[in-house]
């Protein structure tokens, strides 16, 4: 792995670890939500470019995105609500964390494949 990629892995997961700490203090900070939020998401596309470059299945990672948990039972009514609850908590209009417009970018994108492919499935 290129240092400079090392070196942004670690600071997504220091970020992240904050955000979980100051979250156990006190889990209604509203800011941090978002801001942990976004940082997860950049994590789970890093993981989703690893997959994507080794050619790996990378359905569980599109889920994770949206932080869907149980990807083997989900319809896409339940990918519609993931999206818009993730959604709003990186939107950049709501949340003003420089990292905020890409992940929402990521976001988008991980949704219409979910759902694209929910729909490619259901008509086969």
């Amino acid at each position: 792995m290129p240092k400079q990629l090392q070196k942004n892995t670690r600071n997504i997961d220091k970020a992240i670890q904050q955000g979980f700490a100051a979250l156990d203090l006190n889990p209604e900070l509203r800011m941090v939500q978002k801001y942990t939020a976004a940082y997860l998401v950049h994590k789970f596309d890093l993981m989703l470019c690893f997959c994507q470059k080794m050619k790996m299945d990378d359905t569980e990672v599109l889920y994770s995105i949206l932080f869907i948990e149980d990807c083997f039972s989900v319809d896409a009514g339940t990918i519609k609500k993931h999206y818009k609850e993730v959604a709003l908590l990186v939107h950049p209009d709501k949340n003003d964390l420089i990292a905020a417009e890409e992940a929402f970018k990521i976001i988008r994108k991980a949704w219409e494949t979910l759902l694209f492919d929910h729909n490619k499935r259901r008509i086969t």
